[in-house]
């Protein structure tokens, strides 16, 4: 009987003796779609899944980090430029034990995991952290007015949709995707239920059932991700993001996120070293994307180019212009400047005439004349 894969018989016979023992590209979409322990089974006819085969695809995904650096980095960026656009909050929480997410999802571990489609990596979708957090209020902040939490998360469904009134339902708070600030590491885990018989057949449950250890993956301690929250409403933005931020952290780290939360997985403590990390990159990038991109060649880079800098050589060169002719021309041929500097301040000038007046460098006019001749004299004497 063929075996349901999309892949040649050599290879699926190397990964299932252990031959290929780390996973490459998007593990999600290898984890969802590439699942190549299927055994065949006469008894049944058709395809089953020994324990081994099992154990052995979740040790496939726990080898290493999953997810790429670079990749992640680049999303974290757009993440923070995002908060920072929108007058939104970010926060990085790292997992204080396992963590899992998607538990429900369909797989033929009978246990799945939800990956991020394009990145690779588990994540926690924006729903389920706005459905977390607004379940940890109602039930745990009894004395909270419910028209702050319809305010912030929007009304509950009633089981009718107006779309002329989608806007009011929405909530003043906009809860984004969780995701990993770098490759995430896994682990193993496996859950046993006593009595497989009384959940699929309804039997009664006593000693003399087996047990039926199902293997599944988890996320590992240490792991740190980021958490995006911003205002729809600037009316209230202020007040709502100060108490979704606290609801966030009382959340996380008293009734936790994801699944199998009620046997303390899922719980967060806030990582504010991670959290100062990427400010700093932020006001970096920042800094760096206001700064002009010099036209200076790295080998006339110095004292000399950063004083010109100063006077405007690359922002405005309508304003360098006379500054040019006024204080750098007279310094290039002032006596008391050395020989070396005055050769450097000859280049300079020559690369601003090429960059940003190439045809007065070339056919200079009336009243760039004397200043073009005179550094091609200064030139001339290297």
């Amino acid at each position: 009987m063929a075996l349901p894969l999309y892949r040649l018989k050599e290879e699926y016979e190397q990964e299932r003796n252990g031959l290929i023992r780390s996973i490459s590209g998007n593990s999600g979409l290898v984890f969802n779609k590439y699942f190549n322990r299927w055994e065949t089974d006469r008894e049944i006819n058709g395809w089953d899944i020994s324990s081994e085969g099992k154990n052995s695809w979740i040790k496939a995904f726990s080898n290493r980090p999953v997810g790429n650096r670079n990749l992640l980095s680049e999303a974290v960026e757009r993440m923070l430029s995002l908060a920072k656009f929108t007058n939104g909050e970010f926060y990085c929480y790292k997992t204080t034990w396992r963590f899992v997410t998607g538990l429900g999802l369909n797989h033929p571990l009978e246990n799945g995991m939800a990956w991020h489609h394009t990145l690779g990596v588990p994540y926690l979708p924006g729903s389920s952290v706005k459905g977390s957090v607004r379940a940890y209020v109602e039930l745990w902040l009894d004395s909270h007015p419910q028209q702050d939490i319809d305010r912030i998360f929007g009304p509950k469904n009633t089981g009718t949709r107006d779309d002329s009134n989608l806007t009011e339902s929405a909530g003043s708070i906009i809860f984004y995707d969780a995701l990993p600030v770098e490759p995430v590491q896994l682990t193993p885990d496996v859950m046993t239920p006593h009595y497989q018989d009384y959940y699929r057949k309804g039997e009664v449950p006593g000693d003399w059932m087996d047990p039926n250890p199902i293997p599944f993956l988890t996320i590992a301690e240490e792991q740190v991700f980021m958490f995006v929250v911003a205002p729809r409403n600037k009316t209230t933005a202020e007040q709502d993001l100060t108490m979704v931020s606290q609801w966030i952290a009382e959340s996380l780290g008293n009734i936790g996120a994801g699944a199998k939360t009620a046997t303390g997985y899922g719980r967060f403590k806030r990582c504010e070293q991670t959290e100062k990390k990427l400010k700093t990159r932020l006001n970096q990038r920042e800094k760096e994307e206001r700064m002009p991109v010099s036209s200076i060649p790295s080998h006339l880079a110095g004292p000399l180019a950063e004083e010109m800098v100063k006077d405007q050589y690359d922002t405005n060169p309508n304003e360098f212009l006379p500054i040019l002719k006024k204080k750098w021309l007279v310094k290039m041929q002032a006596e008391d400047t050395a020989q070396n500097d005055r050769q450097t301040i000859a280049n300079l000038l020559k690369n601003w005439f090429q960059v940003y007046r190439k045809s007065q460098w070339e056919k200079p006019n009336r009243k760039n004349t004397p200043a073009v001749q005179a550094i091609r004299k200064m030139l001339d004497k290297e």
